[in-house]
């Protein structure tokens, strides 16, 4: 098997598991991309910098991005959000 393979059975399980274990759909990663002007990525990589410093059990990209929509609902801005509808 080459790394690929390897990638794909062990997706969305829990360290530990089998690769015939069932998938946990929570754990499944996927992949985005951003278009972020430079004052933006700065700020993201500064987050990501402080987070890892300030909280001992940050681990990844979902742990950045859950932390800041709960800081930003957690500060009442939830009312402030637009909906866009095509």
């Amino acid at each position: 098997m080459n790394v690929r393979q390897v990638e794909e059975l062990v997706a969305a399980h829990k360290k530990g598991d089998r690769p015939s274990d069932p998938k946990d759909p929570d754990l499944a990663i996927k992949r985005i991309a951003l278009a972020l002007r430079a004052g933006a990525i700065a700020q993201l990589r500064h987050a990501r910098q402080a987070m890892s410093v300030e909280v001992a059990s940050f681990g990844d990209d979902s742990d950045l991005i859950v932390a800041l929509c709960a800081a930003y609902f957690s500060d009442g801005q939830a009312d402030q959000v637009v909906r866009v509808t095509s």
